[in-house]
């Protein structure tokens, strides 16, 4: 179910220095999923919701998530950080992988299944030492397939 959604285009080697701009650069580079007027409300959203609780989960990784009207159905970008940004996470760990997740509004059990099985996965700490290492879209997205 997990793997549909896993796109090389939407892989992602960022060097930024807050989750406000991580967050701005990934949904920035969103084409052809979202429109400027897309990425603007689908934005918003991502914003709103780190505003009630950091999607910082721990161990380094974060998963910001929104649910908007405007997608017919989800997508996953992740982006592997050059350095640490601080997120948050109430571990404290400064976040280095970046898995957003988007969804239409009217799928809640479909974006709670997407988004439960990613943090369980993500919760393996050698599959999170090789995604860090790995520098090719495609790799990343082989290795997460296994895991998934």
């Amino acid at each position: 179910m997990i793997k549909e959604y896993l796109d090389p285009r939407y892989i992602f080697f960022l060097e930024t220095a807050t989750k406000e701009e991580t967050i701005a650069k990934m949904v920035d580079a969103l084409d052809p999923l979202l429109d400027e007027k897309g990425k603007e409300i689908f934005l918003k959203s991502v914003m709103d919701r780190e505003e009630l609780v950091s999607t910082g989960l721990g161990m380094g990784v974060a998963v910001p998530h929104a649910k908007v009207s405007i997608l017919s159905d989800f997508f996953i970008a992740i982006a592997v950080l050059k350095k640490g940004v601080d997120w948050g996470a109430l571990d404290k760990a400064a976040v280095r992988l970046v898995v957003m997740i988007g969804g239409p509004a009217n799928r809640p059990g479909d974006y709670l299944q997407i988004l439960s099985r990613i943090t369980l996965t993500l919760k393996a700490e050698e599959l999170r030492k090789k995604i860090l290492q790995l520098t090719d879209a495609q790799e990343i997205i082989d290795l997460l397939a296994k895991g998934i």
